[in-house]
């Protein structure tokens, strides 16, 4: 029994020592994001702005009016691209990829002066049935939702780069 906790204790003290972490986590932001002003101008991207909204505050920023803000986050409307990538035999569409991307604009509200600007992605697959259109446009807004989590993830992971 010792010999388990000693030798979960060495692996513990190893992974950390050696920098392992688990990507996305601990994503703190600066101190520049303690007064942020996200631009919610854009009906297409409701979602995505809510997501980028609480990661902002879980991360240790703080959303404000515009005239109070240190930072606007400006996020581009959010484009979506499709390609089929697997055709039957019969030639009807089995599975196709979607491709969701958004530029972010950080830009000091101070001096209007722009700080960084990323075009954040993510690519999701996605199956077609067409004996089952009904799971079909559910399985779309799953795949959809995951897309506006990774994207999310991937802005927040950015802003945590900015000093």
């Amino acid at each position: 029994m010792r010999r388990i906790i000693l030798g979960g204790l060495l692996i513990s003290l190893l992974l950390a020592g050696c920098g392992f972490h688990l990507r996305g986590l601990n994503s703190q932001l600066s101190g520049k994001f303690k007064k942020t002003y996200l631009v919610e101008d854009n009906d297409s991207n409701v979602n995505l702005n809510q997501e980028v909204a609480s990661l902002i505050t879980l991360n240790g920023g703080q959303l404000v009016d515009k005239s109070q803000a240190i930072i606007r986050l400006v996020i581009s409307p959010l484009k979506v691209k499709s390609r089929q990538i697997a055709i039957s035999g019969d030639s009807t569409l089995k599975e196709y990829e979607k491709t969701y991307r958004a530029n972010i604009t950080i830009i000091n509200q101070n001096d209007g002066s722009q700080i960084g600007q990323r075009v954040v992605s993510s690519i999701q697959q996605q199956q077609y049935d067409e004996k089952n259109v009904l799971a079909s446009d559910e399985q779309s807004e799953i795949t959809q939702e995951a897309a506006v989590r990774d994207l999310a993830n991937e802005i927040i992971r950015y802003l945590s780069t900015i000093k």
